[in-house]
């Protein structure tokens, strides 16, 4: 904060020839800054008349208006009540400003949150669509490929994967790696043979 004061002491004339004198005082508080965010010059300024004082008298009589003049200046107190008052002015003009300016930054802190969430959500969502196209298309490549060579992806019991023969709607896997497969529905090797068959699965694509 920066604090200055100038002080004026004048001659007065008025037209009917009466004369005066008159003292003013002016205090200035200046505060200059930035703004965080933009740089932009960011300060305010207050202006107090703390002294003012104007006498008039007859062009006569202006030695003993000059006596009065210095008595009345010597003998000036300031009105402590008046004193706090503007001191409660000053100092609540001030917390305004001050609130005002956290406020803004503070809008403008939730602007910038809110656009950086928007931007990160928007290249979340494009990256997942990119992953979900890039599979798809890998998926696709893959079944066309089996189609090709006729072959289709079968699971045994433990989930593990195998490619065997295309065009059959039932398999059945042996632990030491023997399958069979047909379309008979109504077919099982574990019965039949009695042995350890189990039944396979086709994944979902």
């Amino acid at each position: 904060m920066e604090q200055s004061g100038s002080a004026v002491y004048g001659n007065l004339t008025w037209p009917d020839g009466t004369k005066g004198l008159a003292q003013v005082g002016v205090s200035v508080m200046m505060k200059r800054g930035n703004d965080m965010y933009t740089g932009a010059p960011n300060g305010f300024a207050t202006t107090t008349v703390f002294y003012q004082v104007v006498i008039c008298y007859p062009a006569a009589r202006e030695a003993e208006a000059l006596k009065v003049f210095g008595t009345i200046s010597s003998s000036y107190r300031e009105n402590p009540i008046w004193r706090q008052a503007t001191n409660g002015f000053v100092t609540r003009l001030g917390n305004i400003e001050h609130a005002g300016r956290m406020e803004r930054l503070r809008l403008q802190g939730e602007q910038s949150a809110a656009y950086a969430k928007a931007q990160s959500e928007a290249s979340d969502a494009r990256m997942r669509d990119w992953e979900r196209a890039q599979a798809s298309s890998d998926a696709a490549q893959h079944r066309f490929i089996q189609t090709i060579r006729e072959v289709e992806t079968w699971k045994d019991s433990s989930g593990t994967p195998v490619e065997l023969n295309a065009g059959y709607s039932h398999g059945w896997s042996r632990p030491d790696g023997s399958y069979i497969l047909t379309n008979n529905s109504l077919f099982n090797p574990a019965v039949q043979f009695q042995q350890n068959w189990e039944r396979m699965q086709k994944p979902r694509n």
